[in-house]
């Protein structure tokens, strides 16, 4: 059975708490000493394990979140045909597929083409 003082070491070890010198010192210790080698295996081994088991129970709940959470949007989903989609606005006309700057331009041209035919017919009267 390893003494208090080997014991402390150890968690300290395991805990990333010792400097670089006491962490060759251990290294160094625990070749040489078999139980304290067996120890820190079977501490280390206990520690992957419940990590192991810890990643599986979060994996699980991750699992089982995104399983209600797509039932959930599934539930939440109905699909409808476009006959049930209701007319908040009137059905689009080709001009509304034209692109803004063209219908801006369309309108200028049309106003110049007014502003012409008035000066045209002015010209007119006059002489």
């Amino acid at each position: 059975m390893l003494d208090k003082n080997l014991k402390i070491k150890l968690d300290r070890y395991l805990q990333g708490e010792l400097s670089e010198q006491e962490k060759s010192a251990f290294k160094k210790l625990m070749e040489e000493n078999t139980e304290l080698r067996e120890e820190y295996l079977f501490l280390k081994d206990t520690a992957d394990a419940l990590i192991l088991l810890k990643r599986k129970e979060l994996q699980a709940k991750f699992d089982q979140i995104e399983r209600e959470e797509q039932q959930r949007l599934n539930d939440a989903f109905v699909p409808i045909s476009r006959s049930q989609l209701p007319l908040s606005h009137p059905p689009t006309t080709s001009s509304s597929n034209t692109p803004k700057f063209l219908r801006k331009k369309s309108a200028l041209l049309l106003a110049l083409l007014i502003v012409i035919a008035l000066l045209i017919g002015w010209y007119i009267v006059q002489n």
